[in-house]
């Protein structure tokens, strides 16, 4: 077994877990009509909660490959993508297969849109999200495959790229620029799709993540200052729950980047600060944090066939309440996702380990 270096960043399985459970939460009181209530608007932590986790996977993706590069003089394109293969893969397609058969035999809904099912074999499942073409239960989908599209050129830019700081700049200001653009453009014409499409695209936000993991990996001094900055991890919660309860519109364009710079700042004010990571590092956190990607996978699956349940078999009454709908959703969610883990995911990820150079883990050297 390879025994390559290995780095471990207290926090940041908090900062997951706090992602993960947020979106789920979310997407639970979004979908409380399913369950006879009135529908709820706090579906805005759901693109807030995927910013966090891109942005985070920007950050310590791209410090992981610096490292590779610093103890390797090269990245392993190879084995990048077959540790992206690994860990994103097998949950990924399991849990396709798992929706068809839950659509066909428990919900026995219209498999009408399973016919643009090549676009999540191909990892453009942001497109059907976009164009509203998606089967039940696959629409948060898009996320993933903003991931891998990201990932398809990345490791190359790192690799061949000598100004990485201008790169990532140029691309973080072009798709901004390009947002402003496409929003007027999607107003003048009174079709929303194009500015769907750009704001799905979250380069910017990865981009702002891989721009953090270059600043930390070279110590400026500048950034090390600001995330030590007393406003940081307030201003970090106070996004958390402006969006939870759906308040955070300052700047509607600009939203994402917003929490992405926060989030960024918020990273290295963890990984630097031992006393700051008391509360995300405890092992509640920790563990959902190893889970988060199941997490995020089932919980759709999850509220849909609770609904199904209560109305199969009328369980409408006082004891179904948001309440308990939430709780139910998230503790069922994650003994699905333990299990996931446990037995589907843990195989692959024993496996993916053995192609990692710079493995990232609990351990600490």
């Amino acid at each position: 077994m390879n025994k390559g270096p290995r780095e471990y960043f207290k926090g940041l399985n908090g900062i997951r877990a706090v992602a993960a459970v947020g979106v789920m939460i979310s997407h639970s009181l979004q979908e409380m009509h399913n369950f006879g209530f009135k529908r709820m608007s706090a579906l805005q932590f759901g693109g807030i909660g995927v910013t966090i986790f891109f942005t985070l996977s920007g950050f310590l993706i791209t410090y992981l490959l610096l490292k590779e590069i610093e103890n390797y003089k090269t990245i392993d394109i190879r084995k990048f993508y077959l540790r992206r293969v690994l860990r994103i893969w097998p949950l990924y397609f399991f849990y396709v297969l798992l929706v068809f058969v839950c659509s066909r035999y428990l919900f026995l809904s219209p498999l009408d849109n399973w016919k643009y099912i090549y676009l999540y074999v191909l990892f453009f499942s942001n497109l059907a999200f976009n164009f509203n073409v998606y089967p039940n239960f696959m629409g948060h989908l898009w996320s993933i495959a903003i991931e891998e599209q990201f990932y398809a050129f990345w490791p190359f830019v790192l690799k061949y790229k000598r100004n990485l700081k201008a790169f990532l700049l140029l691309l973080i200001i072009l798709l901004v620029a390009a947002k402003i653009i496409i929003k007027f453009y999607s107003q003048y014409i009174h079709n929303s799709i194009p500015f769907s499409i750009i704001s799905c695209m979250r380069f910017d936000n990865m981009a702002i993540g891989a721009l953090f993991a270059i600043g930390f990996y070279n110590k400026n001094q500048l950034l090390l200052r600001i995330s030590k900055s007393k406003l940081v991890d307030p201003a970090f919660w106070l996004i958390v729950l402006l969006a939870l309860f759906n308040r955070f519109s300052f700047f509607s364009i600009f939203n994402d980047d917003i929490a992405s710079l926060v989030t960024g700042l918020f990273i290295i004010s963890q990984i630097t600060n031992v006393r700051k990571t008391t509360a995300m590092e405890n092992p509640i956190m920790i563990f959902l944090g190893q889970i988060s990607y199941g997490i995020y996978v089932y919980h759709i699956l999850i509220i849909g066939l609770l609904g199904l349940l209560v109305k199969r078999y009328n369980l409408y009454g006082y004891l179904i309440n948001p309440v308990f709908v939430v709780i139910t959703v998230i503790s069922t969610t994650i003994l699905i996702s333990y299990l996931s883990y446990q037995y589907l995911e843990m195989p692959f990820l024993k496996l993916k380990n053995k192609f990692a150079l710079v493995k990232s883990g609990r351990l600490k050297v």
